[in-house]
């Protein structure tokens, strides 16, 4: 598992993780952890549905077949 540490945290943020962990019976590292990973999913969900949005749009656009249109340049030639 890989390790981050993280400098120049401001007092009060600092203040409010503790007092974050200790309400909800976990230790800082734990609490820090657990944000990350929410954070981290909730950007690649938003990524998902960015892609999802995206194939909808392109969806419904003829692309022909690139594979034929080059191969009768080539041939044209």
């Amino acid at each position: 598992m890989k390790a981050i540490s993280v400098r120049g945290i401001p007092n009060d943020v600092y203040a409010g993780l503790v007092a974050l962990a200790s309400e909800n019976g976990r230790s800082l590292q734990q609490q820090v952890k657990l944000i990350l990973e929410k954070e981290a999913k909730l950007y690649k969900i938003g990524t998902l549905n960015r892609m999802k949005s995206w194939r909808r749009r392109l969806s419904n656009r003829d692309w022909g077949n690139i594979s034929d249109e080059r191969r009768s340049e080539r041939e044209k030639r």
